[in-house]
């Protein structure tokens, strides 16, 4: 049975007064517009960004005649005024590798900035969101304080120019976006994702998503028109697609060719750390889909099993590569890549135990990978060790320091999220979504907060009372312990979903929908959605 009632802010839908006009900020907010041009006053006055009138709309079909394309086209200005320089700078040295997250990135530290030295909309747009970037922080060093003004005031000052220069991006992508030039899609494709970093930044969570939803619209668009688009323009889409398809499976984002992710053969060693991630993504894309067709097949599906020998070989191709290639990969990366070169160790831990399980018709056979599961808790753990990764107490003094922890790339979420969901063993699966939540951050549109909620609730309907009285909530930054999770009474099967899937609602506003299936007693499939509230400060 599917509890009616949840402790964990799940929250039932809600009437509400549909607006069929106005900016799409208000239309969020349910609110009448006043629809002012470029910006609505009501945003204005209130401190919001005002997300504008469809800038995304495919059914445009010219530019609208505000401004001129010749303007568009004009080169950086030789000298651009000090507040835009000093936060185009804020940009470069601070916020694109924070974005990049745990991995080399060369859109975030390197096509963004090459572009922003010839295309105005995108020095708007890093600049916007450099200045967001910076304003998100509590207090600022006094080294980057201009005449003495208080952290406040230039917290303000920086929201201020980041909501004008956003603005300036939104205008000059309405001359943009209509026009199938190669030149003028590309500016698009990259602004796409400035914009959505900027709504994430700002915690315009529903907003972000449709910007990332347009942006793969646009794609396609761009292929339509006979751009393929570059690899490093691809990059932070991948990256938005491997997020969505381990959470909301491979079908969430499917505008991507296959061709993108066609798997080659493994090497015997890496040269590059991109080179042993292309590989390992395209190992948990094969897993995931082989998974999905399984169960769309009604779970027999015995013309896999070609597939399913072809993912283990390549499995264990890829670990015997990594353990050969671990010292080159160590000396190519710096403070920061050091935990993407174990994190790529914990996804393939991950992708190991999905590729076992893929054709597998109980959920029962993850009881054979609890020690796998324990080890991507342990792995979190040792990265976080490394070089004192602040969480808990300390965490809230980072922040307050370096700003908001939101990254557009794959890090701890996934993996912990799974282990969360597919280990069934009490203790385990409660020590992975309390480190979700020691260290509150984003990846791209997934909160570590809501997903710990959303992984809370499978656990609470999966269990329904089994484990009542049980005593199994500890302190979640130690070390796994063979002896306290071993030897626990194993959840039955008729109890465990067989898929869970988690996707934003398609009605205005931070709300989720949580989507779980297990089969009955009877054989016949037992379906249930929740609602929850996407979104949570980070």
């Amino acid at each position: 049975m599917f509890p009616s009632e949840m402790d964990v802010d799940v929250l039932g839908p809600r009437r509400r007064q549909k607006v069929k006009t106005g900016c799409k900020t208000c239309k969020l907010r349910r609110i009448k517009c006043d629809e002012g041009k470029p910006s609505c006053n009501k945003c204005l006055s209130s401190g919001r960004l005002c997300a504008g009138y469809g800038i995304w709309d495919e059914g445009m079909t010219s530019p609208i005649q505000c401004t001129s394309l010749s303007k568009v086209n004009t080169p950086i200005p030789s000298m651009a005024s000090q507040e835009e320089k000093g936060h185009f700078d804020f940009f470069r040295v601070i916020a694109s590798s924070k974005l990049a997250g745990a991995f080399p990135s060369s859109f975030w530290e390197s096509l963004v900035l090459q572009a922003s030295s010839s295309e105005l909309v995108v020095l708007h747009g890093a600049s916007a969101l450099g200045a967001a970037y910076k304003s998100r922080a509590q207090t600022i060093c006094d080294g980057l304080l201009q005449n003495h003004i208080s952290a406040d005031a230039a917290n303000r000052q920086d929201q201020s120019f980041a909501v004008k220069q956003y603005a300036r991006v939104l205008d000059m992508l309405q001359i943009q976006l209509p026009r199938t030039e190669k030149r003028l899609l590309r500016n698009g494709l990259i602004v796409c994702i400035l914009a959505t970093a900027f709504e994430l930044v700002q915690g315009n969570h529903k907003a972000a998503a449709i910007h990332l939803k347009n942006g793969f619209i646009l794609i396609r668009r761009a292929q339509n028109c006979g751009y393929e688009v570059e690899s490093d323009l691809a990059e932070p889409f991948t990256r938005a697609y491997m997020q969505s398809m381990l959470l909301e499976g491979s079908n969430s984002l499917s505008s991507l060719t296959e061709q993108t992710w066609a798997s080659t053969e493994i090497p015997k060693t890496f040269a590059s750390f991109h080179e042993a991630r292309h590989h390992l993504d395209a190992l948990l894309i094969g897993a995931v889909r082989l998974s999905e067709d399984f169960e769309s097949d009604n779970y027999r599906c015995p013309g896999n099993i070609h597939q399913l020998a072809t993912l283990e070989r390549a499995s264990s191709a890829w670990i015997h590569a990594y353990e050969a290639s671990l010292q080159d990969l160590l000396s190519q990366s710096n403070h920061r890549t050091i935990y993407g070169v174990f994190m790529l160790r914990m996804f393939h831990t991950m992708a190991s135990i999905m590729i076992s399980t893929a054709l597998a018709p109980h959920e029962c056979i993850f009881d054979k990978h609890t020690e796998q599961f324990a080890s991507i808790i342990d792995q979190t753990l040792k990265m976080w060790n490394m070089n004192g990764f602040a969480v808990g107490g300390p965490f809230e003094g980072h922040r307050s320091v370096t700003g908001p922890r939101v990254t557009f790339d794959l890090g701890i979420i996934s993996p912990l999220y799974y282990t969360a969901v597919k280990c069934r063993n009490p203790r385990l699966r409660r020590q992975a979504i309390g480190l979700l939540t020691v260290a509150p951050y984003r990846e791209g549109i997934w909160s570590s907060v809501v997903v710990a909620k959303i992984a809370r609730v499978v656990v609470d309907m999966e269990e329904n009372g089994f484990y009542a009285g049980g005593q199994f909530e500890e302190d979640s930054l130690t070390l796994t312990d063979p002896e306290r999770y071993c030897n626990l009474a194993i959840l039955p099967e008729e109890n465990r979903f067989r898929t869970v899937r988690v996707s934003l609602g398609e009605e205005a506003g931070g709300r989720g929908i949580l989507s779980c299936k297990k089969a009955s007693r009877g054989g016949l499939w037992v379906e249930g959605r929740v609602e929850f509230d996407f979104v949570d400060d980070v």
